[in-house]
């Protein structure tokens, strides 16, 4: 006869959290008006984690006497009680809605090595979609553009899956304004995500203008030095922009009033853009305002064929490690390194992921994770040096 007297155990060791005796590790996290220090025990943190069986090791550890001192100001103390409490009482307990939150305490355990959590966490978050459409800037940024260790493809293809039902959905979420840069970029490479040209200026100078809080909303009220720090602001986006697509009321109204944001050459430059004639397909395909007739392609494939069809320069991508250019495996089919890789078996569908990571230059326009029925290996050639 056996019986499971786990839950007693997980108890007596939240009490031995709650009241610190026998602590000899002390927890400062947090910063500015936001901090607080938690008594824990280096056994109980060294067992039931990686990360603090390095950091609280005798190489990497700061001690006053007895007691390890640990520093984690980017982790709050509301996240960091989260995480105590799983590693002390082996439980967790997640608020439903605040997604916001819960991709701190995710952030978190990553960072703290705590694999297991991991997946719960992610799939806690999915469990309320909605939420996470209303957040989609916070958590495209987080499960494609963060570094990490884990690849979290369920929160990607989530991101990816909702931006292909609905493209404009990036820029309509609640968060769109706390997008960081890079982030922003990386979208306005999938040419798929919104239907007029006009429509994406727009947005961009929505989320330039968010970024300065002494910026007014009412143009016509700006000096000199605001016109200066908006055009500082939103000359990274430029590029993106295809001028030519725009109306002439619209770019009247809605880009020549930034005029001084830019100069005399870079105005000059733009408008000359905006006048020159652009060939019919590529614009068929960008203005996507008409749709794609077909069962098998999106606009976002339309576009990157168009682009393929009407780029004519070549060029070398470099690679970190040579070894990775191209390889293939058991249970992979062709992977050019992380860049560009199929993983499964002929037993189900092929799946596979985008990312910029080792090559030099993108494969791809942005990242994301896709399926394939089938692959064709068209020529291999083998060169002797």
């Amino acid at each position: 006869m056996s019986k499971d007297f786990l839950s007693i155990l997980s108890h007596d060791y939240k009490v031995l959290l709650e009241t610190g005796e026998y602590f000899d590790v002390i927890l400062h996290t947090g910063q500015g008006n936001d901090e607080k220090d938690f008594k824990a025990h280096s056994l109980v943190l060294r067992a039931r984690s990686t990360y603090f069986r390095v950091a609280l090791s005798n190489n990497w550890a700061k001690t006053e006497g007895s007691i390890f001192i640990f520093n984690k100001p980017n982790i709050s103390p509301k996240v960091f009680e989260i995480i105590l409490n799983y590693l002390y009482g082996a439980s967790i307990d997640l608020p439903e809605n605040d997604v916001e939150f819960n991709i701190d305490v995710l952030r978190a355990a990553e960072e703290l090595c705590l694999t297991d959590l991991l997946e719960y966490i992610e799939d806690h978050l999915l469990h309320n979609t909605d939420e996470l459409l209303n957040h989609f800037a916070l958590v495209y940024k987080f499960a494609t553009q963060d570094e990490h260790y884990n690849d979290f493809n369920k929160l990607k293809e989530f991101c990816f899956n909702a931006m292909e039902r609905e493209p404009s959905i990036v820029f309509d979420s609640t968060d769109f304004i706390n997008i960081d840069q890079d982030s922003l970029i990386s979208l306005l490479q999938m040419r798929y995500l919104i239907r007029r040209e006009i429509e994406l200026w727009d947005k961009i100078v929505e989320w330039s203008i968010a970024q300065v809080s002494s910026l007014s909303r009412i143009i016509e009220n700006w000096t000199l030095e605001d016109f200066s720090i908006f055009g500082n602001i939103i000359s990274p986006f430029i590029p993106y922009i295809n001028f030519s697509l725009i109306r002439p009321n619209e770019f009247a109204s809605k880009v020549r009033i930034f005029r001084r944001s830019f100069g005399d050459e870079c105005y000059a430059k733009l408008l000359e853009l905006h006048l020159s004639q652009l060939d019919v397909v590529t614009a068929t395909l960008f203005q996507s305002s008409l749709d794609i007739n077909s069962t098998l392609i999106t606009p976002k494939h339309a576009a990157l064929i168009c682009s393929w069809l009407t780029n004519d320069e070549e060029y070398q991508s470099k690679v970190k490690e040579t070894k990775k250019a191209i390889f293939q495996y058991e249970d992979y089919g062709p992977c050019f390194a992380s860049d560009l890789a199929l993983v499964g078996n002929y037993k189900r569908h092929w799946e596979g992921h985008c990312l910029k990571k080792n090559y030099e230059n993108r494969i791809s326009p942005g990242n994301y994770v896709f399926k394939a029925s089938e692959y064709e290996v068209f020529q291999i050639v083998r060169k002797f040096l």
